[in-house]
């Protein structure tokens, strides 16, 4: 997999055309003024930056006003055409080097870097992915995401490459995508992962077919066939699921055991009355979200609001 993912990247040379937004993904309260260090902050690059046309909502009111069609499936009008696993190549730099605004987007209270940023970014990824392979005229979800491996913790924020290709397709409408993160520091692999996207007809929103896959050289051949065996493993898995069979016998002795564990503190505190502590509103305080404003802001509003 990596073999394949680094020899693309020297003979393709391709980056995604990405654009730049606020560096700050902040909710500014109403009557408070943002923290002066982001005042004049440069933008940064980021996955989530696609380019619309129209607003959202005059988006759905045109929408509305289209004439009815059936709701009945309709087949795809574009031929299907096989592609390679090269084809849907895709990759992105995170300039953590270069870019120290960057870096607060992506760092957590302890100042290590915060891995949620950069999954939310592989999903987007992902998606840019399954749409060079599928090509337009699809909805594409994010499914599942089968594994997350995290195989090097970098001591630095240096440079980092997102990188990934579509590795399997069910040859209906599945398609599994081999991502992974390299340290370009010193050229180490943090992580790797597997997402599952599915393609969707537009108006039905039922599971449309889209383009195969050519597998050709043996590596490919050796990573098309690890997929196969993860949807493999996820089907048996999921056909044993308690929402279909009753519990096998090691299962059924595993409840037995705990609840003749539980048994032991039957009765002992009938007397005592307990009071559960609840939580009503978490709120995650983030460097990048300027959120002692933020916190502020809320017990303002919700203040005024009582």
């Amino acid at each position: 997999m990596q073999k394949i993912l680094r020899s693309t990247a020297l003979r393709l040379h391709r980056r995604t055309p990405f654009h730049y937004i606020e560096c700050s993904r902040r909710v500014r309260a109403s009557l408070l003024l943002p923290p002066r260090r982001y005042v004049s902050a440069p933008a940064k690059p980021t996955l989530l930056s696609p380019k619309f046309t129209i607003p959202w909502l005059k988006a759905l009111e045109l929408r509305d006003k289209q004439p009815e069609t059936s709701t009945e499936s309709q087949p795809n009008k574009s031929p299907l055409v096989p592609k390679r696993m090269t084809d849907s190549y895709s990759s992105y730099t995170l300039e953590f080097g270069k870019d120290e605004w960057l870096v607060d987007s992506y760092v957590n209270a302890t100042g290590q870097l915060r891995l949620g940023a950069i999954f939310m970014d592989l999903d987007a990824l992902a998606g840019v992915i399954a749409y060079r392979h599928a090509g337009a005229g699809y909805t594409i979800v994010t499914a599942a995401v089968d594994r997350i491996s995290v195989l090097h913790t970098p001591t630095s924020f240096c440079d980092m490459e997102l990188r990934g290709m579509v590795t399997w397709t069910s040859g209906r409408s599945s398609m599994e995508i081999s991502l992974e993160v390299i340290a370009n520091e010193d050229n180490k692999t943090v992580l790797t992962c597997q997402f599952t996207m599915v393609a969707l007809d537009p108006t039905t929103k039922k599971a449309t077919a889209i383009n195969p896959l050519i597998v050709e050289t043996a590596e490919e051949k050796r990573i098309f066939a690890r997929g196969e065996e993860r949807n493999k493993f996820k089907k048996d898995l999921a056909s044993k699921s308690l929402d279909k069979q009753a519990p096998n016998e090691e299962e059924s002795n595993l409840i037995h055991s705990m609840w003749r564990e539980q048994q032991a503190y039957k009765g002992r505190y009938s007397d005592r009355v307990f009071v559960y502590p609840s939580i009503g509103h978490l709120a995650i305080c983030l460097p990048g979200g300027s959120m002692l404003h933020f916190v502020a802001g809320s017990l303002v509003y919700e203040t005024n609001a009582s």
